[in-house]
C-alpha cells in the first residue's frame, strides 16, 4: 500500500492557491454590503457615472443621512443597474432602475442616459402621479384597447372640450376641411321688440359657422333659438350671424326676455 503525505498535499495547495491569493481574486467580484452617500451630497445620476462600471448593479436604502441629492424627499429603497459605460462619464452611458418611498409607496423609474455628458443627471420618472404627456408615450400608442369603456370622464379632460365660456375655446374637434373647431357664447343681453338686435360677437378671422343656437328666457318661459312657431307666425324669433355681429329678430316684443347663444366656428388663420 502507497502512503500519502497528507501535509505535503495541503502544502502544496496553500501554496498554489493560497488564501490571499483568493481572497484577491474575489475582491471587486463580490458586491459591497454597504455604500454611504452622505445626506444628499451627490446625486445618482453622479454616482451611476462615476462609480459604477458596466455590470454594476446596488440595492440601496436611503434615509434622511444617506441618501441621493437628486431622490425624492421620502425615505425609501433605490435599485440600480449600468448597462453601458464605465466610471469616467465620458463616452455611452446608460443605468436604469427604480425607487419606492418608504411611507407613501411611490414608485419611481430611474433612467441616466448620457453621451459624453460628463455631468449628466438622471431621470426620476413618477409613476404613481406624474401627470402622463406625450413625451412619455410614442406616437399611436394609446388605443381604445388599451382603455376600459367609459372610464374616461369630463372632469379628465380639458375644461374647453366640455365648458362653456363667453371666451373662445378650442374645442377639440376639426370640421370637415381639417380646421380647428372653435366655441364661444354671447350673452344677448335684453331682446328688443320688433326691431333686429346685433350684438358684437368679438370673433377676428372669422371663416365657417358650424353651429348656430341659443335661448331667451322672461324668468319662467324659455325659448330656443331660433324660434320657429308653425301657427304663430308673428310670435317666432330667427336668428343669424355675420362677420361682426349675432343678429336676433323678434316677431313681437320680446323686451321682458334675456339669453345667450353658443355660436361653434372655424377660422381663417
Amino acid at each position: 500500500m502507497d502512503w500519502i503525505n497528507l501535509d505535503s498535499c495541503v502544502t502544496k495547495t496553500l501554496d498554489h492557491y493560497s488564501v490571499a491569493s483568493t481572497i484577491n481574486n474575489l475582491y471587486g467580484k463580490l458586491p459591497a454590503l454597504e455604500i454611504n452617500v452622505g445626506g444628499g451630497t451627490i446625486s445618482i445620476g453622479q454616482y451611476a457615472l462615476y462609480h459604477m462600471n458596466s455590470g454594476d448593479a446596488f440595492y440601496f436604502t436611503s434615509w434622511s443621512g444617506n441618501k441621493f441629492s437628486d431622490q425624492p424627499s421620502d425615505d425609501g429603497h433605490v435599485f440600480l443597474v449600468k448597462h453601458n459605460g464605465d466610471n469616467t462619464g465620458n463616452g455611452y452611458q446608460r443605468a436604469m432602475g427604480f425607487f419606492i418611498s418608504r411611507n407613501t409607496m411611490t414608485f419611481y423609474v430611474i433612467s441616466v442616459f448620457v453621451f459624453n455628458n460628463p455631468s449628466g443627471q438622471a431621470n426620476w420618472l413618477n409613476i404613481n402621479n406624474e401627470p402622463v404627456t406625450t413625451a412619455r408615450i410614442a406616437n399611436g400608442a394609446v388605443t381604445g384597447l388599451k382603455i376600459t369603456d367609459r372610464t374616461i370622464t369630463a372632469t379628465k379632460l380639458a375644461s374647453s372640450f366640455s365648458d362653456y365660456s363667453t371666451t373662445e375655446q378650442n374645442t377639440g374637434r376639426l370640421w370637415i376641411d381639417g380646421k380647428t373647431i372653435y366655441r364661444k357664447e354671447i350673452n344677448l343681453g335684453s331682446l328688443t321688440d320688433t326691431t333686429p338686435k346685433h350684438v358684437p360677437h368679438g370673433i377676428a378671422n372669422l371663416s365657417t359657422v358650424v353651429s348656430l343656437t341659443g335661448f331667451v328666457t322672461n324668468g319662467s318661459v324659455f325659448l330656443p333659438l331660433p324660434l320657429a312657431r308653425y301657427n304663430n307666425f308673428a310670435s317666432q324669433i330667427g336668428l343669424f350671424v355675420n362677420m361682426t355681429d349675432i343678429v336676433v329678430e323678434p316677431g313681437n316684443d320680446r323686451t321682458a326676455y334675456t339669453g345667450y347663444v353658443v355660436i361653434e366656428y372655424t377660422k381663417t388663420v
